[in-house]
């Protein structure tokens, strides 16, 4: 494939998949749609394989899992937005009506600016609730659901290349990207690739083969952690984001998403089988 091609492919991707009147359907919100669809599906397949090794009633697990999966994507949302205003535009928590105003300048432009971190802590929050009113065993379904965010993680970035969004530094490697905006006239890190692949596919593939484990059934949420904020740190490294005292805002994240997931591994009456 000509080089040519492969540093233009940004600009070559419509970040609007379909248009109707004055309503746009972007890739990055199928995306979501895909990323959501994907890690429910997993989960499903697991209940219906029988590898629910708490709950045998395959109905009971699906109805729970449901109530509870509904609850974290609420929480997810909400946290995301929240913590892209946060760390990345703090003018969003100044002006809250802003959060999910899906309009801009009278022009739909649908919501945009996720934080994964702060998605992480909502989403955790949004099930935990749920399953501590409804009295359900919030760590065995975690870790049980855990193995599956990997490749729903993987739909995410993507939507974010497809966007044009979060691209990394400018570099000269052969497989650097120009992509649209004020900085397209330098070859940058397609850094929404390298998240894509280590922290969902690979992450995935690592949780997903070892999900049966007798041993690692009950670790696979602090496994997670671990995994996710090592990765996560070292991509730091390429991702064009501002250095706050030797390290980004994301690395710090990363070493204390690391930190609990060392704390929460070693912690075996947390985990209950």
């Amino acid at each position: 494939m000509p080089m040519n091609f492969i540093h233009n492919l940004p600009n070559y991707i419509d970040p609007v998949l379909l248009e109707i009147g004055g309503f746009e359907l972007r890739w990055y919100s199928l995306s979501y749609l895909l990323a959501f669809g994907v890690f429910a599906g997993l989960i499903f397949w697991r209940i219906n394989k029988g590898e629910s090794f708490f709950i045998q009633d395959k109905k009971k697990a699906k109805d729970e899992f449901l109530n509870i999966f509904l609850s974290a994507v609420a929480g997810l949302i909400l946290g995301a937005r929240l913590g892209y205003g946060l760390f990345y535009e703090i003018d969003l928590l100044i002006h809250p009506q802003k959060l999910f105003n899906p309009f801009q300048a009278g022009e739909f432009t649908g919501i945009y600016g996720m934080s994964f971190y702060g998605g992480l802590i909502g989403s955790f929050l949004g099930a935990y609730f749920l399953c501590y009113f409804k009295k359900i065993n919030f760590w065995n379904w975690l870790n049980f659901s855990v193995p599956a965010i990997g490749l729903a993680y993987f739909f995410g970035r993507l939507g974010n290349f497809f966007n044009g969004e979060l691209y990394g530094k400018r570099t000269e490697v052969t497989w650097g990207m120009f992509f649209p905006g004020p900085s397209g006239d330098f070859l940058r890190h397609p850094s929404q690739l390298y998240e894509a692949f280590l922290e969902g596919l690979v992450i995935f593939l690592i949780l997903w083969s070892i999900r049966n484990k007798i041993k690692m059934r009950n670790k696979m949420f602090p496994l997670f952690l671990i995994l996710y904020g090592s990765f996560r740190f070292f991509l730091e490294f390429v991702r064009d984001e501002q250095v706050l005292v030797f390290l980004t805002a994301g690395q710090y994240l990363s070493l204390a998403t690391i930190t609990v997931g060392v704390l929460l591994f070693g912690r075996k009456r947390m985990m209950v089988s």
